[in-house]
């Protein structure tokens, strides 16, 4: 997972230009990854809550597999359809944890998916030869041995 994590920072530190911006999203991440997974070991979330998660997780998880197979099959992306999955998951997300964390907290999780949602960087993600490409070949690579191994 760590190294998932690396090579997200240096796709983003690529595309950004800017470390800052990368570090920031990073950070943003983490602490949302890190907040949640105390909710849960704690058993904070509700029945309802629960189930949010768990559509969260299978909506999550689809987006990757769509993400891997718009990238393993040419010609196959489409933007609409990748920003709509992100942005569903933003929204599960944010109504799964918005009980428990600070208006700041919910903005940082609206922030990671605009980031990722943004129509440049997915065209440099999915268009061959850019700079992007030693990136989002090891991402990939990552999240396939994830799947496999079932932890997403």
């Amino acid at each position: 997972m760590a190294a998932l994590l690396d090579n997200v920072y240096r796709l983003c530190k690529v595309y950004s230009g800017n470390k800052k911006d990368a570090d920031k999203i990073m950070k943003s991440i983490i602490k949302t990854t890190i907040k949640i997974g105390i909710l849960y070991r704690n058993n904070q979330f509700s029945q309802e809550e629960m189930a949010l998660a768990e559509r969260f997780k299978s909506k999550f998880r689809s987006t990757i597999l769509t993400f891997i197979s718009f990238h393993e099959v040419p010609f196959t992306f489409d933007k609409n359809h990748m920003v709509s999955m992100l942005t569903d998951c933003q929204d599960i997300l944010v109504l799964l944890v918005k009980r428990h964390l600070t208006e700041k907290s919910l903005n940082r999780i609206k922030s990671v998916f605009h980031y990722f949602s943004d129509g440049q960087l997915q065209d440099m993600v999915f268009e061959p030869d850019t700079p992007l490409q030693p990136q989002i070949v090891k991402i990939i690579n990552q999240l396939n041995k994830l799947i496999d191994d079932k932890v997403i």
